[in-house]
């Protein structure tokens, strides 16, 4: 099987939370438009969205709050959080209603840290 998913752009610095959880629910309708997942005839909608973390942790709260209405409206079956330090992932565990599925990270043998 496939499994489709599709990773929240980080916001420019500066931006505010409203801000950027517009833009963060811009980018899924965006990116469920571009694979035909939009509409009564598209299906559901992705496997997992993914958020990338920021320096201003309101952004992220307020972006991962969009990613919490698509899940709960169906637009993706599961929500992740990608390349999270332990503090960014203690800033969405303070108001988040359903907790991160994964945390992302690449590594692989020779990986310089």
């Amino acid at each position: 099987g496939l499994f489709l998913n599709t990773k929240i752009r980080k916001p420019p610095p500066g931006t505010s939370p409203a801000d950027a959880a517009k833009m963060a629910s811009s980018q899924i309708d965006d990116d469920l438009a571009a694979l035909g997942l939009l509409g009564s005839d598209g299906g559901g909608g992705v496997d997992m969205l993914m958020l990338r973390d920021s320096p201003d942790c309101d952004v992220m709260q307020a972006q991962w709050s969009v990613l919490e209405d698509a899940l709960d409206a169906g637009r993706t079956r599961s929500i992740g959080v990608i390349n999270y330090c332990q503090s960014s992932l203690g800033c969405i565990l303070e108001t988040c209603r359903i907790k991160p599925a994964l945390n992302y990270y690449m590594l692989h043998v020779g990986m310089v840290s």
